[in-house]
């Protein structure tokens, strides 16, 4: 029988790590790779672009609403002053318009942001041992060797 270059204890035969070890380096990895591929960063990213495309759409919805109720010298586009009102009307519901669609590329940061950081904290919970289905199944070896 060999011995554990790690612990020193007894190892299998052709092994140089004994089962304890393999188990906990494994685990280690497993916890390794899953900090290296998880998304920390996005739900971060996500906030503040949410907040920007807020903002920009507030200020855009703000710009269209004052075009649509503004009519002064310079807004003269053409000869009719009713012609000018529908060309000013319909530049300001178009402004309106985008900032519809950039609240709504907001929102959905906003939930990428959300999701990002339920599966994190999901993650987290696996990791330490403390999940709902891992209670329940020790509680149900209790009771069986009870």
């Amino acid at each position: 029988m060999a011995r554990c270059n790690r612990c020193g204890e007894k190892a299998g035969f052709l092994m140089s790590v004994c089962m304890k070890c393999t188990e906990q380096r494994n685990q280690e990895e497993r916890i390794r790779r899953q900090e290296s591929t998880q998304p920390s960063s996005i739900g971060t990213v996500s906030i503040g672009g949410a907040i920007a495309f807020a903002i920009l759409a507030i200020v855009l919805c703000a710009s269209g609403i004052y075009r649509m109720y503004s009519y002064g010298y310079d807004d003269r586009i053409v000869g009719g002053d009713a012609y000018n009102y529908l060309i000013i009307t319909n530049r300001g519901i178009g402004l309106i318009c985008g900032s519809i669609v950039l609240m709504l590329i907001s929102c959905a940061l906003l939930l990428l942001a959300i999701a990002s950081r339920l599966q994190t904290s999901a993650n987290d919970g696996k990791l330490k041992g403390n999940s709902k289905a891992e209670e329940t199944e020790k509680a149900i070896r209790v009771q069986h060797v009870s």
